[in-house]
């Protein structure tokens, strides 16, 4: 048996992603900051998962 890796890095504002199991919590805190807009801040947020090979964030 193997799990399946999103390709992607997925979000979510709950506790859950649908369609999508949560196998494991690690104890990482990442976050974003921008002054400029919430979206360069999710930037920001999306690129420290990526550092920390995390595939997902709640």
């Amino acid at each position: 048996m193997k799990y399946m890796i999103p390709d992607e890095i997925y979000t979510s504002k709950s506790d859950r992603i649908n369609g999508w199991e949560i196998i494991d919590i690690s104890n990482w805190l990442v976050h974003g900051s921008s002054r400029n807009s919430p979206d360069e801040a999710k930037r920001s947020m999306l690129h420290g998962i990526d550092l920390v090979n995390a595939n997902a964030a709640l």
